[in-house]
């Protein structure tokens, strides 16, 4: 097998590492309402509805040039409802319908796979829990979940090899059935499958300094990060008190980084191409990998999340990958809110 079909077996190695964005920054915990932070804190209320529209879209490059048939681009909607609210927390209702994909799916095997995968866990209803802040604390039902998941995988496994013949030789299927097996175990990994919440709950319990903030994170991942927080102006668009928080973190890989990160990305290989694979990158590596990862979040004053966008480059030797992600709000219904502003605004229900 020539170094050319062994690079196009991998994804775009600088995305193989997780940059899950706020949750690595070093923010505090939520604290008292200064004039100086901004807290990030779920005033949620029982009945409070929302429906959200997820557009994912991975754009690959060549020589600064789009590959057109290994771009695609996934949509779905989800609505999230709080079925209790006490002092200690929330109990909310997740659910998402099913994703539509759309561009090359057919010569791309990572998008092909995960469109067959995703459809594991729509259209299932998720009931989770919270703290008082509105973090994300469990998954009430996961074991039904996981049991739903785990009936529903040998048939969407038939799927997968059938559509991509050439995976037994690269992943043997007993392999790749133990990993999601083992993924879809335990609660946190159920969890894990559902980002959707992970994305929306992520910064709940956090504190952020107003102004504009630099995050030197060298000592654990060679980032820089940059923060900036703030108040949305108070007009028509927007209620008094929704926020702003937008960052901006570069990351530079080091061919010897690249090589540590090789080392975990080829466990679901066969042994021999295993070999292969890690082989020519120690022999191809050359100039740094960089990553930039650029993020902006929007809230409602009570803590509901309106927009959550990011945007991830990576630049790798004359490889390159844009991957968006962009989760809006669509209708809301609160029940139980007084809406009070300069002029009365016509409500959203559902």
């Amino acid at each position: 097998m020539r170094k050319e079909q062994l690079l196009t077996l991998l994804p775009l190695v600088g995305l193989c590492f997780s940059m899950a964005g706020y949750g690595q920054f070093r923010t505090a915990k939520a604290t008292a309402d200064t004039d100086s932070t901004i807290n990030v804190i779920g005033y949620f209320c029982k009945n409070d509805t929302m429906v959200y529209e997820r557009l994912k879209s991975e754009v690959k490059l060549k020589d600064g040039d789009t590959i057109k048939d290994r771009s695609f681009y996934q949509f779905h909607k989800f609505y999230v409802i709080v079925q209790d609210s006490t002092s200690d927390g929330y109990t909310m209702e997740f659910c998402s319908g099913k994703r539509k994909y759309y561009g090359g799916t057919v010569n791309n095997p990572k998008a092909k796979i995960d469109s067959i995968l995703q459809t594991l866990f729509d259209d299932q209803k998720v009931i989770f829990t919270t703290d008082e802040y509105g973090e994300i604390t469990g998954i009430n039902n996961w074991r039904e979940i996981r049991d739903n998941v785990s009936d529903q995988l040998k048939p969407k496994l038939d799927s997968i090899y059938a559509a991509i013949p050439v995976l037994e030789s690269v992943t043997p299927r007993k392999r790749f059935e133990s990993l999601i097996k083992l993924m879809i175990m335990s609660e946190d990994g159920i969890l894990n499958n559902y980002n959707d919440l992970g994305t929306l709950f992520s910064l709940h319990g956090r504190s952020f300094e107003i102004g504009t903030e630099h995050v030197d994170n060298s000592d654990k991942d060679q980032s820089v990060t940059t923060i900036t927080t703030g108040y949305t102006p108070d007009d028509d668009a927007n209620f008094e008190g929704d926020f702003n928080i937008i960052a901006s973190t570069v990351l530079t890989l080091s061919p010897k980084d690249m090589g540590g990160l090789l080392a975990g990305l080829t466990t679901l290989f066969t042994d021999s191409l295993s070999d292969k694979v890690n082989t020519v990158f120690k022999d191809s590596l050359k100039g740094d990998c960089t990553v930039r990862q650029l993020e902006d979040y929007k809230y409602f004053y009570n803590g509901w999340p309106q927009l959550m966008r990011s945007q991830k480059i990576v630049n790798f030797m004359n490889q390159g990958q844009i991957t968006t992600d962009e989760i809006k709000l669509t209708r809301f219904h609160w029940p139980n809110v007084v809406i009070t502003k300069r002029e009365e605004p016509e409500k959203k229900t559902i």
